[in-house]
């Protein structure tokens, strides 16, 4: 379960040598990515989110800090937060729902984290937003979801200028998600099992021919890949290309660390669906693309 807010302090501080990275949402299914990825990165690992500690265990649960912390509630983060040279937070929190609900997870939650990290002296804020479909204003605006999230990039941007608030924008990310039944603690009575997303979406993103012509026809017409009109957001959907989950967890960790500093804009760094492509294709999986 977690750990003291004191002890957090205490092991974030000494941490910080070798980078301290707080993953917000540590225990969900892009979180658990970004936590595993830091561990290969052989940073100082610790995860806030409301729930605490996943209810599964693996080898590398053991090796991450886990905090029950509400970023909604004010005092429950703060302790928690990295400082110093080499700290970063990355924001993983998002969620379907009422509008409210997805107003509430998918935006207000990461805005309040960023003006607790930008005070805390935390370096580098990492946020896990969405790709721009480039859906009708309408929409957007209407949407909890996506507007939630625009919003938690827009205060990402005003407490970390000057390059340190990354931006992470993802289409559909696949991997091995963990569904858990049961009524007890966790939801872990019955057990869980796993959805191989990777069986349909990895021969997608590794299709060559595919790849590449996406590629071509998203450089080639960065205003939007069928034009202006009612035809953007379907061409969008079509040819963004899936990123799997650990792919995206080693592009936030890379953009936490100041990796991609050189190549991303200081006024507004975004970590594009074309880059994380190439995160992608970089990486060697096992027998599952999220380990």
């Amino acid at each position: 379960g977690g750990r003291g807010a004191e002890e957090g302090v205490e092991e974030s501080a000494g941490g910080a040598e070798r980078g301290s990275l707080l993953v917000l949402g540590g225990n969900g299914f892009v979180g658990g990515a970004v936590c595993r990825a830091g561990l290969r990165h052989e940073l100082s690992v610790a995860s806030a989110s409301r729930s605490g500690a996943p209810p599964h265990s693996e080898p590398w649960v053991e090796r991450v800090r886990w905090h029950a912390a509400d970023a909604l509630v004010r005092g429950e983060l703060e302790p928690l937060l990295p400082r110093g040279p080499g700290s970063a937070v990355v924001s993983c929190v998002g969620a379907f729902g009422s509008n409210a609900t997805m107003e509430r997870l998918c935006g207000d939650a990461t805005a309040e984290a960023a003006a607790a990290a930008a005070a805390a002296g935390t370096e580098r804020f990492v946020f896990v937003s969405a790709h721009d479909f480039r859906f009708p204003e309408a929409i957007v605006r209407n949407f909890g979801y996506l507007n939630g999230k625009r919003r938690a990039e827009e205060a990402v941007r005003q407490h970390f200028p000057d390059g340190k608030g990354i931006i992470v924008r993802p289409g559909a990310v696949y991997g091995s998600r963990k569904v858990y039944r049961g009524t007890g603690p966790g939801g872990t009575e019955g057990g869980h099992f796993e959805v191989p997303l990777h069986l349909l979406f990895r021969p997608l993103a590794r299709a060559g021919a595919v790849t590449q012509a996406w590629r071509t026809a998203r450089r080639a017409s960065p205003g939007g890949l069928l034009g202006v009109g009612a035809l953007e957001p379907l061409g969008e959907l079509a040819l963004t290309a899936p990123v799997s989950v650990r792919a995206l967890g080693d592009a936030c960790v890379a953009a936490a660390k100041g990796d991609l500093d050189a190549e991303l804009s200081t006024g507004w760094p975004v970590v594009d669906e074309i880059r994380l492509a190439e995160f992608d294709a970089a990486c060697e999986y096992g027998t599952a693309p999220d380990e």
